[in-house]
Formats: structure tokens, C-alpha cells, sequence
């Protein structure tokens, strides 16, 4: 008997052709597909959230309804949601696809040709599954949109939507090759942040190696030392002989109970829906982290809004696009409160108007871009400024960071090192 498995399900909130709001509930193991089945639909998804579970109907020859189950535990939720994110393809083969497709439609190449050669010669099983299964929804007389819209992990909805305005102008290659550099500047800004991030990471590993192995191997050879001299240690030495003494004998409890409580938390959050929020506020409450994270989030999201504009695509239709492409869920929240504003009227620059986190420089722009008439032009003006100033910020940031941990390190290990030393120093005074 085949074996069944849950379904997610979730409730949606999405505007017709005519603009009435239409609600319901879809099954699907993430947001992203829920939304890719509704704008296959003709819908435009304002709302996705999810529902809880539900256990598909056993195969049986007479009709039956789905049977509903209680929900599952937190912990199956955060297992299903970790099956969702991995395999499959990715940005990665998005990134490899696009470019080679563009050039071969640019020479004329018609796309089932296009597609045919890219997989002959595709060497990544992910990037030829996922020609396969473009080349099977052309085969079945879906457009490139739809099909490219199968693969929400790879093929953002901003994409979707400029392949579906290039699909209606008859300009596919063009747009195809613009989406390529947008890809790759996104991915080179991606580089850019891993590679800042990553020197703090390894200096603060560092750290608490540093720290692991004196509390080991050093803190208890001066402990012995300390024992014969009958002096009352020092606070700080004591406190570095207990911790030593903590780590030696419950360390490794202390460890998994520290995972375990973190896998927990992380499954409830799961399950809640909010563990992507927590992970956007961990990491932004960095030092120094929330402008840059806030200001590079702006240029994309000025980026992404011009070219979407710049294709034809309606504004209440590229607000929402545009947000989930700046990366934040905060500017995702902005998009849907300033295409709610722009439903009753407002203009964006008036729209924008006492949002958190915006540059100064961007709602002039985009009130100035809408009284001329060029407000694709003025968002992508806006968003190469913007990315000028946030590489700068980024490389002083770097540069501030590096010696600023140095000092950390250094005056970790050293304060160790007094403290440790602080009783020989003090026998020394009394002899």
C-alpha cells in the first residue's frame, strides 16, 4: 500500500480580472506554488497564509472526500519544510539558464531548438531536469511564463511577470538577456554580503575555540597550581575554574540541550509561520547590519520595480513582485500596505510617504519620476545610487570590522591570561 503523506494547505486572497477579491484554500508544500497556480488561474495573489494539515483520500474505486487528521507535531513540520527547500532547482540553474538561452534567441534560434541544445549540453542533472520540464510544458502548449512559473525557486515572480510582458511585446530575447545581468548583479550582491559576513564568522568561531580549549587543557593545569598555595583566588579566576569545571562535567548536556531548545524553538516558529521573520530580526539586529541589510533591500527593490515598469507591467502588479525580490519580508509588508494606498488613489511617492527604513534619497525620486512622466527611469537611477552607496557602506564596514574583532580576540584571550595570572601575582606581592 502506498504510503500517504500530509499536505500543507493554505488559505489565499487574490484579485480576478475585474478586480473583485476571490478567497480559498489550495494544498501545496510551499507559498510560492500556491501563488504560481494562481496566476496560471488568471488570478492576481494579494495573500497566502498558511492553514494546517491535511491527510490526502486513500485510493479507493468510489468517490471520497479528504479526511481530515489532527495536525502534525512541530517537529514533522520543520522535517517538511527542510524536504521542501532542498533539492530541486534553484536560483543556481536559473542563473545558468537564462544567459544561454538569451544568446541563442538573440540568434534567431527559435526556444524549443534553444531549449533542445541546452540540454544536450547541460552537465548539472538539477539544470537538465529543469529543461526537461520546461521543454514538457511548451510541449503541452503552455507559454514560457507558465512554464517558468513551475519553478518558483528558481524563477522569482518578477521574472515570471517580465517574461509574460516580453512574451505579449515580442521581445523575448532582449528581455531574456536583461534578466541575465539582473540575475547575476543579484548574485554578485550576494557574493558580496557572504564574503563580508564571512571573516566575523570565522574570527567569532575562532573565539569560542580559543575559549573552549583553555577552559580544557589550560584552566585546570593552573587550577592544580592554585590548590597547593591555600589563597583565596580572585573572582575572575574563580569564575574561569567553575566555568572550566561546568564545561568538564556537563558541557556536552549543556551543548545538546542548547540544540535541542534552538530546534525547538525554530520547529514552533515553523509551524506558526514566523520562523522566516525571527531569522530576518536575528540577523539584522547585528551591529551595523540593519542600514546596510535595509539600503541594499532599496536597490534591489528599485531595480526590480523599474524594469518591471519598463516592461509594461501593471504598478499594482509589480509592487508586490518587486518587495518579495528586495530579500526582506519588511519591504514585503511595504509592498502590500503601498499597493493598498495606490488602490484607493494615492500615488507611490505618496504611498511611501512615513515608511521605516526607506532612504532619504528614494520617495524624491519617485515623486519626481511620477510628475515627469518617467518614473521606470527615476527608479533605476535611484536604484544604481543606492547600490553605489551600499557597496561603500559595505567595504567600510568590512574595514571597521576586521580590526574591531582583532581587538575582541585578543582582549579575550588576554583577559584570560590576567585572570589566570592574578593569584601568581598576588603570592608574589605576599611573599
Amino acid at each position: 500500500m502506498r504510503r500517504r503523506w500530509p499536505q500543507w494547505r493554505w488559505r489565499w486572497a487574490a484579485l480576478d480580472p475585474q478586480g473583485q477579491r476571490q478567497h480559498g484554500h489550495l494544498l501545496a508544500p510551499q507559498a510560492a506554488l500556491v501563488r504560481a497556480q494562481l496566476r496560471r488561474q488568471g488570478l492576481h495573489p494579494v495573500r497566502v497564509r498558511w492553514a494546517g494539515w491535511t491527510w490526502p483520500a486513500a485510493p479507493s474505486p468510489q468517490a471520497s472526500s479528504p479526511r481530515a487528521t489532527p495536525p502534525l507535531s512541530a517537529w514533522q513540520a520543520l522535517l517538511r519544510w527542510l524536504r521542501a527547500r532542498k533539492g530541486g532547482s534553484g536560483p543556481t540553474e536559473a542563473l545558468q539558464l537564462l544567459p544561454q538561452l538569451a544568446a541563442l534567441q538573440q540568434g534567431g534560434i527559435d526556444l524549443a531548438r534553444a531549449l533542445a541544445l541546452l540540454q544536450a549540453s547541460a552537465q548539472s542533472p538539477k539544470l537538465r531536469g529543469l529543461i526537461a520540464s520546461l521543454q514538457a510544458a511548451l510541449d503541452q502548449g503552455e507559454p514560457l511564463h507558465q512554464a517558468l512559473a513551475q519553478h518558483p525557486r528558481a524563477f522569482e515572480d518578477w521574472v515570471v511577470q517580465m517574461v509574460l510582458a516580453a512574451e505579449t511585446a515580442g521581445r523575448l530575447g532582449p528581455t531574456l538577456a536583461e534578466l541575465a545581468r539582473r540575475l547575476q548583479a543579484h548574485a554578485q550582491w550576494q557574493r558580496q554580503w557572504r564574503a563580508a559576513l564571512l571573516y566575523p564568522a570565522v574570527v567569532v568561531g575562532v573565539a569560542l575555540g580559543v575559549l573552549v580549549l583553555m577552559l580544557l587543557e589550560v584552566v585546570p593545569v593552573f587550577e592544580a597550581l592554585f590548590a597547593g598555595s591555600g589563597q583565596a583566588l580572585p573572582a575572575a579566576t574563580q569564575w574561569l575554574v567553575n566555568a572550566s569545571h561546568w564545561l568538564r562535567a556537563d558541557g556536552l548536556l549543556g551543548l545538546l540541550a542548547l540544540l535541542g531548545m534552538g530546534l525547538a524553538l525554530a520547529a514552533w516558529a515553523q509551524r506558526q509561520g514566523r520562523l522566516a521573520d525571527w531569522r530576518e530580526a536575528c540577523w539584522l539586529a547585528l551591529p551595523g547590519l540593519s542600514g546596510l541589510a535595509h539600503l541594499g533591500a532599496a536597490a534591489r527593490w528599485s531595480q526590480t520595480l523599474s524594469s518591471l515598469l519598463a516592461h509594461g507591467v501593471p504598478m499594482a502588479e509589480a509592487l508586490p513582485s518587486a518587495a518579495r525580490a528586495s530579500g526582506l519580508r519588511h519591504w514585503q509588508r511595504l509592498g502590500e500596505q503601498w499597493r493598498t494606498r495606490l488602490w484607493h488613489g494615492a500615488r507611490l511617492s505618496e504611498a511611501m510617504r512615513d515608511a521605516e527604513h526607506l532612504p532619504p534619497l528614494l520617495q524624491p525620486l519617485c515623486a519626481t519620476g511620477e510628475d515627469s512622466g518617467q518614473l521606470a527611469a527615476m527608479l533605476g537611477q535611484a536604484g544604481e545610487l543606492l547600490q553605489a552607496q551600499w557597496q561603500q557602506r559595505l567595504q567600510t564596514l568590512t574595514r571597521l570590522l576586521e580590526p574591531a574583532l582583532m581587538l575582541g580576540l585578543g582582549g579575550l584571550v588576554g583577559g584570560m591570561l590576567m585572570a589566570l595570572y592574578l593569584p601568581i601575582f598576588q603570592l608574589g606581592q605576599a611573599i
